[in-house]
């Protein structure tokens, strides 16, 4: 097993990470200077570095400025409605070699400006796996498999196009003959750089899970067609920084794109956890979560029950809830846990931990085992929770692409979590702990399904025929068609369209799902008849200010249809008259008059000579249908 990366920046130093309460407003770092909400929060920064001996504080998030850490946060907590941490008042205090790391954290914690000070997590080599015997397994129908192979074959929008899948990864083969990524697919540049000190294929196993081309050579994908990124936790000039790297991450990706987390971290005991046991991980995946991204989180390989009272609650969901979903690794056989996995009620899906064929690899090669036969590495024997969580990727990314194309927009985390559980293969043998049910795609995408049935039509002079087809949804629950804008009547036979200007139809499924309603232009639509109101008006030609100048308004319709809800409407220039209230007209026949009086207040600050333009108007429906104007003079 290869040794963790060191941290170049820290002289072997250890390193603490520190949160400061966000009310404290902590800002900058020990070699530009600090700014904090008051004298009283600045003195007490500068007083936790002195007493820590730290050589340097400086911000956890490298890469991006804090205010646009802090602008992240501000974005999710707006489009979730839930509180968000704030990543940016998370900062990273580097100690001398030797300092004494116990005494550092209780004067940390001590502090009033301090909400959470815990050690940095180290790189943990990427997982060792089990040496099981060969199988390939995880594409075939339920309830052995996914059923993956049934959603590539079927429904060609569930195969990945529109969705990015980030993984967090120590490092991968880009050039792999079966890969071929570019390289804008490492999206950590140079601030989170690629670290291949472990040599073993790990990443490139996980992206050929996912991604891997459909070429007719190698492995497929689960989802070939997504948009494969990858993303390095090891900082540039420090080292493991998985919560950085994250948060840096948040600013390159969208609502319904879905992050892996291909790593672990020690838990009580040293047994091998979910990264989001470390405070500022949680942090930085609820941020990802609250912007509308789904986080894939694999559970770790400590065969740790996270319901244990060691964990503290963390990962109770009534105690803290990053809403990423967590994977453990079940049996190819029978599904149930395998010894290493971590297990209990945090745990919502599993995926095969044992026996997936794949890229990469670090042995059971099924060829490519030279050491500069990267490009064509391919084993039979890609084990653990890392196997287990790019399988439940292949799911997610399934629905989220076959949502986008079918204009239903994307899916939270914790609704398709809800439906990978209700529809999946339920785990075996409960008794040994709970990781959750093996994803069943087909069954969830029929869960999902947001198409309408296609209708097809069939006309034979005037006599119209309809059939619709649900394709693979759950089947069609009934046609309707409606004549020259009338009521909805339910489609039994072939409908005569002699003489109609409009025939509309549409169908339903039985999911609930009803199409936009379809056009049969029969014969031309004669124009309407046209509305006409003649508008006369008299009144007094002049006036007297402060008194009300009365107008009578006549209204004739000489159109060829009745008309409604008139409403005669008067203006004049504000500095003449007060605003006249305007009378209405319930109806008026064909041929028909009405008379209405308008009542106009004059100023008494009108001034005797001026003369005064009243315009009225008569409208229905918002429509002027006349205007007529009058002036009169005010007089003394």
């Amino acid at each position: 097993m290869a040794s963790p990366p060191a941290q170049p920046s820290s002289g072997n130093g250890p390193v603490i990470e520190v949160k400061f309460v966000d009310s404290a407003a902590v800002l900058g770092s020990s070699a530009s200077g600090f700014s904090a909400a008051g004298s009283q929060e600045l003195d007490e920064v500068n007083r936790l570095a002195d007493l820590t001996g730290a050589i340097t504080v400086e911000p956890l998030v490298a890469g991006i400025s804090q205010s646009r850490v802090s602008a992240l946060s501000d974005k999710a907590q707006d489009k979730s409605g839930k509180p968000t941490p704030d990543m940016s008042s998370w900062y990273r205090f580097l100690l001398p070699a030797g300092a004494d790391t116990g005494t550092a954290l209780e004067l940390v914690r001590a502090s009033p400006i301090v909400s959470s000070a815990s050690m940095a997590p180290e790189a943990v080599p990427p997982p060792t796996t089990p040496d099981f015997s060969l199988s390939q397994l995880h594409l075939d129908p339920a309830p052995v498999g996914t059923d993956t192979e049934w959603a590539r074959a079927n429904e060609p929008r569930a195969r990945g196009g529109g969705v990015r899948v980030v993984d967090l990864e120590y490092y991968w083969t880009a050039s792999h003959e079966d890969l071929q990524l570019p390289a804008s697919a490492d999206l950590g540049g140079t601030t989170y750089q690629q670290y291949t000190a472990f040599d073993d294929e790990h990443g490139t196993a996980v992206f050929g899970i996912i991604a891997a081309k459909d070429n007719g050579f190698g492995v497929t994908g689960g989802v070939p067609q997504a948009t494969m990124s990858g993303i390095s936790p090891i900082e540039a000039g420090f080292g493991y920084n998985p919560s950085g790297a994250l948060t840096f991450l948040a600013s390159k990706v969208t609502a319904g794109d879905v992050v892996l987390i291909e790593q672990q971290t020690p838990g009580p005991g040293g047994d091998l956890v979910p990264v989001e046991w470390e405070q500022s991980s949680f942090d930085a995946i609820k941020n990802l979560s609250n912007l509308g991204v789904v986080v894939v989180e694999t559970g770790g390989n400590g065969g740790r029950t996270l319901d244990d009272a060691a964990f503290s609650g963390r990962f109770n969901r009534s105690v803290r809830d990053s809403d990423a979903i967590i994977v453990g690794a079940g049996s190819s056989a029978d599904h149930a846990p395998l010894f290493y996995t971590s297990r209990g009620s945090r745990i919502d899906l599993q995926g095969y931990g044992e026996n997936v064929v794949t890229t990469g690899g670090s042995h059971d090669f099924l060829q490519g085992s030279g050491p500069g036969e990267r490009n064509i590495r391919y084993t039979s024997d890609f084990n653990g929770t890392s196997s287990a969580g790019p399988v439940v990727v292949n799911a997610v990314a399934a629905i989220q692409s076959y949502r986008k194309a079918a204009g239903a927009g994307p899916m939270t985390a914790d609704q398709i979590a809800a439906v990978l559980k209700q529809t999946g293969t339920p785990q075996g043998s409960p008794e040994l702990g709970l990781i959750g049910p093996l994803p069943d795609i087909s069954a969830a995408l029929f869960e999902v399904d947001a198409d309408a049935p296609v209708i097809q039509v069939d006309r034979q002079g005037n006599i119209v025929s309809l059939a619709a087809d649900d394709g693979w949804g759950l089947g069609v629950a009934g046609i309707e068609y409606r004549l020259n804008g009338g009521a909805w009547t339910p489609y039994t036979n072939p409908v005569d369209v002699t003489g109609l200007f409009e025939f509309e139809y549409r169908a339903s499924d039985l999911k609930g799902n009803v199409g936009e309603p379809a056009l049969i232009q029969v014969t031309p639509r004669p124009p309407p008849p046209e509305t006409r109101i003649r508008l006369g008006l008299m009144s007094a030609k002049k006036t007297k200010a402060g008194q009300k100048l009365k107008l009578t308004a006549t209204l004739k319709n000489t159109g060829e249809t009745d008309v409604f809800g008139l409403v005669v409407k008067g203006t004049v220039s504000k500095r003449f008259a007060g605003k006249p209230k305007p009378a209405k007209v319930a109806g008026l026949d064909s041929g028909d008059s009405a008379k209405r009086t308008i009542k106009v207040p004059v100023k008494r600050t009108a001034k005797a000579g001026a003369k005064m333009k009243v315009k009225v108007s008569v409208s229905a429906d918002g429509k002027v249908l006349a205007r007529a104007t009058r002036i009169v003079k005010v007089v003394r």
